[in-house]
């Protein structure tokens, strides 16, 4: 489940799809957002359609690799047990003064979290200038 759930479906499928359609959708590509965001998302698509096509195709490699009878039915179980990923508690401490402080220091000192607030606190200053 970890590698469907977490990494192939929310990691690709839905954070960096949705992100990098996201911006090319409502940015410009001279747009600072959009630049600094892309360093995020470079190749994200081509990957995910590598992916689709090695590993969720019609018997292809993850479905011999796995016990899963109906993948039809798999695509759709999985988006309703993931959660929304803004409530996420990791994400959460990042976007979030107060949940931050709940933190313990030694969590908060994780590379994880020093360096994901450090990126996130520019991102949201910058989304929030409305450039």
């Amino acid at each position: 489940g970890i590698t469907l759930v977490d990494h192939l479906h929310l990691t690709h499928f839905r954070v960096a799809n949705l992100l990098s359609r996201s911006l090319r959708v409502a940015l410009s590509g001279e747009n600072p957002l959009r630049r600094l965001m892309s360093i995020f998302t470079f190749g994200s698509i081509f990957v995910n359609i590598q992916a689709m096509h090695v590993l969720l195709g019609p018997n292809q490699m993850l479905h011999r690799a796995t016990p899963f009878k109906n993948f039809a039915k798999l695509s759709h179980k999985v988006p309703e047990a993931l959660t929304d990923i803004t409530e996420m508690p990791c994400i959460k401490a990042l976007m979030d003064d107060d949940e931050w402080e709940g933190l313990h220091p030694r969590v908060q000192a994780t590379p994880y979290f020093a360096d994901g607030r450090l990126l996130f606190r520019p991102i949201k200053r910058l989304s929030k200038s409305g450039s």
